[in-house]
């Protein structure tokens, strides 16, 4: 990228070293460089690493000062005559702010339309036909510029202000009306002599005024852009869902943000899914455009943090919390919540032990709160109270909440083991009962 700006330094050398650096953000910089005793071509290079320096960020109100100070005469687009129009042509340069992405040119609800447009007018020099003479009288010579969305007339003029609600099919017309008055002079036989007898004896010939004519030349001519229109509204929220001593643990959440940036004094994560770079059109005089490549980066300091579809966040020190969010247009922040109510969970049975296939009647405190209650490898969204189908062997009952897991012990009986131990316990009891019989009948004899 820096060496495409420099190329744009170099054709635009008288344009680019008088960049006013209070359009930069490294104004210091900026200025230094241009008060170095270094050369002119060291100087350019320089100042175009300034101005690629965009990164995570657009800067669109760089774009628009550069745009507005580009020549918008142009000489190598499409020409156009008509009658005595000569080379007439309308070209949109740039709509700002605008953000490339994917061959698609997104726009804000609001912003401008810059335009360049021109046209000729040649009007012959010499005589019209069979004339002696011929003057031509330039009477008109308008050319009205229109801009126009989705066929709705916005306004005119070459920098135009727009409000979008929709993708839109930007339309720029130049309308040009040239008004000419011709006087036509044809040749015209008179006498010049005249005998005694008053008959002409010579003809002289002279060009003399013959009519009028109005000629009107018009010529319509449009260049059309489709825009897609970026309205999003970026949110975002991180709350403090548990502590334990001096650690906090919290969510992070976000929508519709190109980066979204949690701060807080010690520490941050930020996540950044675009990289914007400036891209220019030759054709046009090296307008600027911003362009987006999505190309995520994560960056965090003094903290922890696990993505799954939020972010779940432990550090230390909340102090000065804020988010910040932005999207090609916009940017917002956001307060954090960092108010957190510790509670204990608790979870109680109506008893121990169970049988196999019998009810659990379980009670869950806090009762206001729904929990994911895991039992036999299912899982249930459940508060206060809640039944269970005892299954052998599980004897766990367990909720995870904000990374901790809170669980009750039960036991739970396998009722062919009982009815198995039974068994053997009664035929046992019986061998015995009748060895003590035999032993006592047998004492007696």
């Amino acid at each position: 990228m820096k060496q495409i700006i420099f190329i744009l330094i170099l054709l635009l050398m008288p344009c680019v070293y008088a960049i006013d650096c209070n359009l930069l953000s490294n104004k210091e910089l900026c200025l230094e460089i241009q008060n170095s005793n270094i050369s002119e071509e060291e100087k350019n290079y320089l100042i175009s690493d300034i101005i690629d320096d965009l990164k995570n960020f657009p800067d669109h109100d760089l774009v628009r000062e550069w745009n507005l100070k580009v020549n918008t005469t142009l000489s190598n687009t499409e020409k156009h005559d008509e009658g005595y129009i000569k080379n007439a042509y309308v070209k949109i340069l740039s709509v700002m702010p605008s953000v490339l992405e994917n061959n698609t040119l997104y726009i804000d609800n609001n912003g401008e339309v810059l335009t360049s447009f021109n046209h000729e007018v040649e009007i012959p020099s010499g005589n019209y036909g069979g004339d002696c003479k011929t003057e031509y009288n330039l009477v008109e010579n308008n050319g009205l510029l229109k801009i126009y969305m989705n066929e709705n007339y916005v306004n005119s003029g070459d920098l135009v202000s727009f409000t979008a609600n929709q993708n839109s099919d930007l339309k720029a017309r130049y309308e040009i009306t040239v008004q000419t008055n011709i006087k036509h002079y044809h040749t015209e036989s008179y006498c010049c002599k005249w005998n005694n007898n008053g008959n002409c004896i010579q003809y002289c010939n002279r060009c003399s005024y013959s009519h009028t004519e109005e000629k009107t030349d018009n010529l319509n001519i449009d260049d059309n852009l489709n825009l897609k229109l970026d309205n999003s509204e970026a949110q975002a929220s991180f709350n403090v869902v548990d502590k334990y001593l001096d650690t906090v643990k919290g969510t992070l959440k976000g929508d519709n943000y190109t980066s979204m940036q949690l701060l807080f004094r010690d520490s941050y994560l930020k996540e950044f899914d675009y990289t914007y770079s400036l891209v220019y059109n030759e054709s046009l005089n090296n307008i600027l455009t911003v362009k987006a490549d999505r190309i995520k980066q994560i960056e965090h300091k003094n903290l922890i943090y696990e993505k799954d579809n939020d972010y779940n966040v432990i550090l230390k020190n909340t102090d000065d919390c804020k988010i910040l969010v932005y999207t090609h247009f916009t940017n917002k922040t956001f307060d954090c919540n960092l108010n957190f109510q510790q509670f204990n969970i608790s979870i109680e049975t109506d008893k121990l032990s169970y049988k196999n296939n019998e009810t659990i009647n379980v009670n869950i405190k806090p009762a206001d709160k729904y929990f994911n209650v895991s039992y036999a490898n299912n899982t249930i969204n459940a508060k206060n109270n809640l039944s269970l189908n005892a299954i052998y062997p599980f004897n766990r009952i367990s909720i995870l909440y904000n990374g901790r897991i809170y669980e009750k012990i039960i036991n739970v009986k396998n009722n062919d083991s009982v009815l198995i131990l039974f068994s053997l316990s009664m035929f046992f009891g019986f061998n015995y009962v009748f060895t003590e019989i035999v032993k006592k009948y047998f004492k007696e004899f």
